[in-house]
């Protein structure tokens, strides 16, 4: 319930629309009963759920290709001199409107552009709208399963001791993410090349996303292996250990970007938004990182919690928690 409002605050008052926590809080109390279940279940619930994120794109795509395959016939029809009746007109309208969706449409950028470096009344309204659509319709049509799938096997491998520190399994470890990291690489490389190249075609484009989970899988193991293995080593503990301090202090972290984010790009900060190259903006990003890190690793030498971890964790058990060390 807690994480649940920490992510209408981030959404509605931090005016991130892109906010995760309220979609994990959704799906933390749908699988906190899954505990409970063993772990054939949970593997059986993950092959569902990446069958149905690999079904998606493909029923979209079989769709496309009958409405293109539709539209084909009704252009031969109309070269031949055939009457056009209004169910293929609307065919044809279905086709051009897929069509424009992969062509940018100025007038909404320079809308958006004018929304987010202007006021902060019009700004709240565009972005809570989008917010409210990312927590109903896009969360329920496109991101349940997507969330769900990489919960159970976090569930999995936490069952199987997969973070667990263990010499004897470091030749595992470093075999499984070069197999992961090869084939997710292989596979996304792939898929992207081909968008790139097909990217005005919106059947191709629909049928590379068919194997995008596919090669995501395998790229999430072979990175958690590889993280395991590297970071076990005594040569890279030091950095191993800030890595720790920041994701000890995730919930803070990822809060205190939107609000860097909004001071950076908004109109009721310095207003950046859409006037930076993406070399800045990657400097940008290597800068907060930094500053992260930093920040994140002085924080946990003194306090045992992120200051958003302490007030969710004196929330939930409802009293103030030890926060300094001693």
């Amino acid at each position: 319930m807690w994480l649940a409002a920490f992510g209408l605050l981030n959404s509605y008052l931090f005016l991130w629309w892109g906010d995760i926590l309220f979609k994990y809080a959704l799906l933390g109390a749908l699988l906190f009963p899954l505990r409970l279940a063993s772990t054939r279940a949970l593997i059986v619930l993950a092959m569902a759920s990446l069958t149905v994120l690999t079904a998606q794109p493909y029923l979209r795509y079989s769709e496309i290709a009958a409405l293109k395959e539709n539209v084909g016939e009704i252009e031969r029809s109309a070269q031949k001199g055939q009457v056009i009746t209004p169910e293929a007109k609307e065919m044809e309208g279905q086709w051009q409107e897929r069509q424009r969706d992969l062509q940018p449409d100025y007038n909404l950028i320079d809308n958006e552009v004018k929304i987010k470096t202007g006021e902060h009344s019009a700004l709240f309204k565009h972005v809570a709208w989008k917010a409210f659509e990312e927590q109903t319709t896009i969360f329920y049509q496109e991101d349940f399963f997507d969330i769900f799938l990489y919960m159970v096997i976090g569930i999995i491998l936490f069952r199987f001791n997969f973070f667990g520190e263990h010499h004897a399994r470091r030749p595992l470890q470093s075999a499984i993410a070069l197999l992961g990291l090869s084939l997710g690489f292989l596979v996304h490389a792939w898929i992207n090349w081909s968008l790139m190249t097909n990217r005005l075609d919106p059947l191709k484009s629909e049928y590379y996303l068919i194997f995008f989970d596919v090669g995501r899988l395998p790229f999430v193991i072979g990175y958690l292996s590889l993280i395991i293995f590297l970071f076990h080593n005594e040569l890279l503990k030091f950095y191993g250990d800030c890595l720790a301090a920041v994701g000890r202090m995730a919930l803070s972290n990822y809060l205190l970007q939107s609000v860097i984010g909004v001071f950076l790009f908004y109109g009721i900060g310095l207003g950046q938004f859409n006037q930076l190259t993406r070399s800045e903006i990657a400097i940008i990003i290597v800068a907060v990182w930094t500053f992260q890190i930093i920040f994140s690793v002085m924080w946990m030498a003194a306090y045992y919690y992120g200051p958003f971890e302490w007030v969710w964790r004196s929330l939930t058990y409802s009293k103030f928690q030890p926060l300094r060390k001693a």
